[in-house]
């Protein structure tokens, strides 16, 4: 085993049950109790144990940032995986030393490596009668010591802090909620733990109409303060009350909670802070030309410059969302019949979407830029299996990639590499964008280019949208600004109808007699024409 934890990020919101932590962390369950020994705190003294997240992260954080000099009776402080851990006694190995002190060897149960510790004469001979009697080196209560100043709960990480007699029901919620992918169930999870907050831990067995309403009143006044104090968006403040009111419902069918059937409801909004939070926003894009101005003010001197302008390229060329974009396969990009495979099943997609894009139109310059990508990781050994984007370390030893026998390169940990690159094109042209306003980019591209329903339709199936409803309500929105400008544009721009076209062809094709009103009509509207 040559492995520690420091990249296994627990959701801090979600309760887990033993064998989740054993996955999470490919442990085996003998790891698991001795950390419960350790101090790793379950839910409640029931079985089967359930952990937070928040418990989690707790927990491996104090074993990192406790040093030697902090050291409980039996815990060794591995130097590899930087862990305060405590060896199985199978592994330990005292040496005593006439003129020196003690000292004991063991293996990190965490990462295999070798860990040393200093002995005084009270804990060589409490580890040596735990060697004799192969019982576990975590003190017992009389042996233990309390957690060094200023280590304990982290008050300022994400997740809850307080004690709440509800994980259980959550953890039976979180089962109902596997229909929803796991940013939608974190979403739902932060909404209820911030109830959970406001209630301080109480038991929503015993949650009143008069503790919803109170909370309500809570999320209004939020509402209405500014983010720095502590205030929340409006449309945060919707979705918390739209979340706990889902959930509500769902708690009021489970068996002890039937009396809760009416507290949900008074989780609802005010009419006018709802009417509010939905008024339309103009979004801020960048048009076709400046994102071509972002591109050419990335650099391309390296692999990994390349890499980034390739990344910006797709984000225009495609479309795709930040999680499937850095999941993208080789084999998922068809050069010949310039389309990208959108693989439910293999990318990070939002809601497992399955669907073909074809490279977006208008945007040549992009298309470019793959596709000089696509054959230079070809050439440097990439299959059609590996990602398209591999992390920077990865493309720092491409000259070393063996040609056989090579593992698959696999995605990115986050979109962070998204993000930056994002920010130094936005450099380029003095403003910075999100990769999430391509999308919108190519919606406002697709609100100028189509001209039927159907061409509407084949826009937003492209975007992933199962109707141009949802392109029309999510993209390129239209705000007061921009429908100001519009409506002027009815008065400046020479717009017409369909029958006025009809009827302007007819009057300078001499097909309307003097007698007929439409002649006069059809002078109005030359008229009218000539006068702009």
């Amino acid at each position: 085993m040559s492995r520690g934890y420091r990249h296994v990020r627990p959701r801090a919101n979600l309760v887990y049950s033993v064998a989740d932590v054993m996955a999470l962390y490919e442990v085996c369950r003998n790891t698991l109790s001795s950390w419960v020994q350790a101090g790793l705190r379950p839910v409640d003294g029931h079985i089967p144990q359930l952990f937070r997240g928040a418990e989690l992260v707790r927990f491996h954080k104090l074993r990192q940032a406790r040093t030697g000099q902090q050291l409980r009776s039996g815990e060794f402080k591995c130097v590899r995986c930087k862990a305060a851990v405590f060896p199985e006694p199978s592994t330990l190995q005292i040496c005593r030393n006439d003129d020196r002190a003690a000292s004991a060897w063991a293996q990190c149960p965490d990462c295999g490596a070798r860990v040393l510790k200093l002995l005084s004469e009270t804990e060589c001979n409490r580890l040596e009668k735990c060697v004799d009697t192969n019982t576990s080196l975590v003190p017992s209560d009389e042996y233990k010591m309390p957690d060094p100043a200023g280590i304990g709960t982290d008050q300022h990480s994400s997740g809850p802090e307080f004690e709440s007699a509800n994980d259980r029901i959550l953890f039976a919620w979180q089962i109902y909620a596997g229909k929803y992918d796991a940013k939608t169930v974190d979403a739902h999870l932060i909404s209820i733990r911030d109830f959970d907050r406001f209630c301080q831990g109480k038991s929503y067995s015993k949650v009143t109409k008069e503790d919803s309403g109170a909370y309500r009143k809570h999320l209004i006044e939020r509402a209405g303060q500014r983010t720095e104090q502590g205030g929340l968006s409006r449309a945060t403040v919707q979705h918390r009350s739209s979340h706990l009111k889902q959930f509500f419902v769902w708690l009021s069918n489970e068996p002890g909670y039937r009396a809760l059937s009416g507290v949900g409801g008074y989780f609802a909004l005010p009419k006018g802070l709802k009417a509010m939070s939905g008024r339309e926003k103009s979004k801020v894009f960048p048009s076709l030309a400046q994102a071509e101005a972002m591109l050419e003010s990335l650099p391309a001197r390296d692999l990994k410059e390349r890499r980034d302008r390739a990344i910006f390229a797709m984000c225009f060329l495609a479309g795709l969302r930040e999680s499937a974009l850095i999941s993208l396969r080789l084999g998922h990009v068809d050069l010949e019949r310039k389309e990208v495979m959108h693989d439910g099943a293999t990318l990070r997609a939002k809601n497992g979407k399955t669907f073909v894009v074809n490279w977006f139109p208008r945007t040549p310059a992009f298309a470019q830029v793959v596709l000089a990508w696509v054959e230079e990781v070809r050439a440097l050994g990439l299959r059609d299996d590996d990602v398209l984007f591999p992390d920077a370390k990865v493309l720092a030893s491409a000259a070393r990639w063996p040609l056989e026998g090579r593992e698959t390169l696999t995605p990115m940990r986050t979109a962070s590499a998204v993000d930056a690159v994002f920010a130094r094109a936005g450099e380029g042209i003095g403003t910075r964008y999100l990769p999430h306003s391509a999308r919108d980019t190519l919606a406002d591209l697709g609100s100028k280019l189509c001209r039927t329903t159907e061409q509407h339709k084949a826009w937003s199936l492209n975007l992933g949208h199962s109707s141009e409803e949802i392109t029309r309500r999510h993209y390129a929105k239209v705000g007061d600004a921009r429908k100001a400008e519009i409506f002027e544009d009815f008065e400046v721009v020479e717009l017409y109808l369909d029958e006025e076209k009809d009827l302007l062809l007819r009057y300078y094709e001499y097909q309307i007699d003097r007698d007929d009103p439409d002649f006069e009509r059809a002078q109005a509207l030359v008229e009218r024409r000539r006068s702009r």
